[in-house]
């Protein structure tokens, strides 16, 4: 009875080690973090392709710095237009929840864009629309950035 009694302790005792003190972490699939953590996108980006069309393709581009971005878009406009503004950036698990608004004080068009950023792609949903927005990393050329005046949202409607 004895010699049982020490190996029901030991069973247990090893059992609590291995259930107590395990854990998980977000690589294996355990769970993840649930408090979102404040990132800051960086690098020039260009909408390759919009609710699967890539009609527009170049006609877009974005770039990111510690919380302030300026879009360069060309839609529906003889040249380029340019705004500027700030977003905020949050990171949960893998996917990334994105919110902005213009210098003017106009929010973008979606409340909050999820998505994706590797190192050459980044996928954002509208969250109100469900579209689907790809961007590409690319340099944005000179001309774009030296040709363009800034613009208010009420001059024209933003891609964002």
């Amino acid at each position: 009875m004895k010699f049982s009694m020490k190996y029901l302790a030991v069973v247990l005792c090893t059992l609590f080690l291995l259930t107590g003190c395990g854990g998980s972490s977000d690589a294996d699939g355990g769970g993840g973090s649930t408090n979102p953590s404040t990132i800051f996108l960086s690098g020039e980006w260009m909408l390759s392709s919009y609710a699967g069309d890539d009609s527009i393709a170049g006609s877009v581009y974005l770039s990111f710095g510690n919380s302030t971005f300026t879009l360069y878009q060309h839609i529906n406009t003889p040249e380029f237009s340019r705004y500027v503004g700030y977003y905020d950036a949050k990171k949960l698990d893998n996917r990334i929840y994105l919110t902005g608004s213009y210098s003017d004080g106009a929010t973008w068009g979606e409340s909050e864009y999820t998505g994706v950023i590797t190192e050459t792609t980044l996928t954002l949903t509208g969250s109100d629309s469900g579209l689907v927005s790809i961007y590409t990393k690319t340099r944005i050329p000179d001309h774009i950035k030296s040709t363009t005046s800034a613009t208010t949202t009420t001059a024209a409607l933003p891609f964002l």
